[in-house]
């Protein structure tokens, strides 16, 4: 009895020490995390909540593609209005009664935002670019695979990184993307981009191909301080070429 419970844990004085919520896996084919939230922005401790984590599975190998959190954007603003870090992660619509949707986020004070998935759709980038978080600094998106549901176009990627929709954003993580070199080709592009101190790259389909055209784009980001390609298909040869490339960007690589 999910609902119940989360009523005697929110109702409990302990959670205005809260700075942090963790709402695991609740159910694989129905979620209740809207149940969830809604209950928790009942109590006035969760108007002053900082840190909220969806979805989350503490590093166990769960399949993702089974489990959906839900369409939480709405619930996650009316209930924790002064976030300032948001994580969530969540498979698409496979097997799922509630499909996941981010539509309505609009949290003034979060800085950091996580995304997890397997399947950034176009509608689910569409609601991101639509949300409203003016002091965003940190934003790592996960996309995914088509057959799974990521068939977000680039044209809806790109209001990311034209320095209007986040001013504020200095760490962008572009993960898990089938298409890598169209995001090399593109982001250098960008007004994002000479502000971007750590760049994501990581868990793609970036092999030695695309290091010759990363590697010319480097004078594009003048303040970059860290850029991540792990779980690439690197060779060392190709870790060679973005050493010299980036000299003063560490980075490590798991090829």
């Amino acid at each position: 009895d999910i609902p119940r419970f989360a009523k005697a844990v929110f109702s409990s004085p302990l959670c205005a020490a809260l700075e942090e919520l963790k709402i695991g896996i609740l159910e694989w084919e129905d979620s209740q995390q809207n149940v969830v939230l809604a209950e928790a922005g009942k109590h006035a401790w969760a108007k002053d909540l900082r840190s909220l984590r969806l979805g989350e599975v503490g590093g166990a190998d769960v399949d993702m593609d089974h489990h959906s959190v839900g369409d939480v954007g709405k619930a996650i603003t009316k209930s924790f209005p002064n976030l300032e870090s948001l994580y969530i992660r969540s498979g698409g619509d496979y097997g799922s009664n509630s499909p996941f949707g981010l539509a309505g986020l609009d949290l003034p004070k979060l800085k950091e935002l996580t995304i997890e998935t397997c399947a950034m759709s176009r509608k689910r980038m569409k609601a991101l670019t639509a949300a409203k978080l003016p002091s965003l600094e940190r934003l790592v998106v996960w996309f995914g695979a088509r057959e799974r549901g990521a068939n977000a176009p680039l044209a809806d990627v790109m209001p990311v990184w034209d320095g209007k929709l986040f001013p504020r954003l200095r760490h962008l993580g572009l993960c898990n993307p089938e298409l890598v070199l169209d995001f090399i080709r593109l982001l250098p592009q960008g007004k994002i981009a000479k502000q971007l101190v750590s760049l994501d790259l990581s868990k793609g389909t970036l092999g030695d191909d695309g290091i010759p055209e990363l590697a010319e784009v480097a004078a594009k980001f003048p303040a970059l301080q860290t850029l991540c390609v792990d779980d690439s298909w690197i060779s060392p040869a190709g870790i060679k070429a973005l050493k010299k490339a980036f000299p003063d960007a560490p980075f490590s690589v798991l090829a």
